[in-house]
């Protein structure tokens, strides 16, 4: 999963690898599935948009070398549970 090599990347204090991981199609998806994530599971939805979130106003600042990787690792998570909550994957 791409929000995995956000986590990596942060990981290994390679902000700016971290921040092209996050751009794109690993930001874009949040949006895609919002509104189907919203009507089948509202609290993930609401969690998942909280991390991305986070990590968008961590890319556009300063960002925490410890905040990116933490919150990376926590949208990795919820992007799966929604995947599942969607019917996407196993």
């Amino acid at each position: 999963m791409k929000m995995n090599e956000v986590q990596l990347a942060a990981d290994s204090g390679d902000l700016v690898a971290a921040r092209a991981a996050f751009a794109g199609d690993t930001h874009n998806i949040t949006h895609d599935i919002d509104q189907p994530l919203r009507a089948a599971n509202p609290e993930l939805a609401r969690d998942l948009c909280e991390s991305i979130l986070s990590l968008e106003q961590q890319f556009a600042g300063s960002p925490d070398l410890q905040a990116v990787p933490a919150e990376s690792g926590i949208a990795a998570n919820l992007l799966q549970e929604s995947g599942g909550a969607l019917d996407l994957i196993d």
